[in-house]
């Protein structure tokens, strides 16, 4: 008897645990190394950028002066990296190295786990490169620039080997994103938004993505939300999709497997009491993390990518 009371508690804690949204991180507002700084009062401006990797250190880009810090899941500071040129950083994306990438006004710096630099250039070389969009495949970095180019890199970060642009390709197939090497494109009904479209092509380089993407096979789905955009890649190939919702949740999460099948749906509830531009993001385990805020803190909250067996 008290084995099978004891295996049925095993089996709700572990269904508790999957369906459940809980605190990763909580840090407050305020001018201090460990807290995070806003604008005044009315908390339009805020950290706009986060990542969490497979170790658990959660990286978040503060502002005014830009910098990157480091913090483990009891938001402790672990890592501080701050602009020796004195402009503040504006964007970054960690490898999983542990090498950095991470942008200021003038420069694209390629930094290590240390924060030495190993190789900087200009912003102006590469036009609307963003940080903030990058992909990592196992030989290239893509970076995804402001005004639809791409520019892929070894792992050197030599000098690009391919530029392209995805202007083109955003008319004919819809929005453009990169996880990995895949190359994706979500392609919305203009009269029906619940209805999308998506297909994806691995990336080869110097052939025609064009003539890729013509063949490649399309993936119908109907969703119950607008406003959709790709938001993430596991090492599993589960493709993330969000969306916008109702009343009390105000976000889906969609969860698509490796050939853009429907998985399942998440709604959630992101508060935002500032602007942020990449609130949800997905780690390599499949994991989301959501990032919220109010007038008296910052916390990202952790849903487990079992959620959606």
């Amino acid at each position: 008897m008290r084995l099978i009371v004891f295996v049925l508690l095993c089996i709700c804690l572990n269904l508790y645990s999957q369906n459940t949204t809980s605190r990763y991180i909580t840090l407050s507002w305020g001018k201090n190394a460990n807290e995070l700084r806003s604008i005044k009062d009315d908390f339009v401006y805020g950290p706009e950028h986060f990542q969490v990797l497979e170790n658990g250190l959660c990286f978040i880009m503060d502002i005014y002066p830009g910098s990157l810090k480091a913090f483990d899941d009891n938001g402790k500071l672990v890592r501080h990296y701050k602009d020796s040129e004195g402009r503040g950083y504006i964007n970054f994306f960690v490898l999983k190295d542990g090498r950095i990438l991470i942008k200021n006004d003038k420069s694209t710096i390629f930094m290590d786990e240390s924060g030495a630099s190993l190789k900087r250039f200009s912003n102006f070389k590469y036009p609307g490169i963003s940080i903030g969009k990058v992909s990592e495949s196992d030989d290239h970095l893509f970076l995804i620039s402001s005004l639809g180019y791409v520019y892929v890199f070894r792992k050197d970060m030599e000098a690009p080997v391919q530029e392209f642009s995805t202007s083109f390709l955003s008319k004919k197939f819809g929005l453009v994103n990169i996880f990995r090497d895949q190359i994706f494109c979500l392609q919305i009904n203009k009269q029906n938004k619940k209805d999308v479209k998506i297909r994806s092509i691995t990336y080869q380089p110097d052939v025609a993505l064009n003539k890729l993407l013509s063949k490649a096979s399309i993936r119908k789905i109907n969703v119950e939300s607008i406003l959709l955009r790709l938001i993430g890649m596991d090492k599993y190939g589960n493709v993330y999709m969000t969306g916008e919702a109702y009343s009390p949740y105000n976000r889906i999460i969609y969860k698509l497997d490796s050939e853009l099948k429907l998985i399942g749906q998440k709604k959630i509830l992101n508060s935002l009491h500032h602007y942020m531009d990449n609130s949800i993001v997905v780690s390599q385990s499949g994991d989301i993390y959501i990032a919220n805020s109010d007038k008296n803190e910052f916390w990202i909250d952790k849903i487990s990518g079992r959620v959606f067996d």
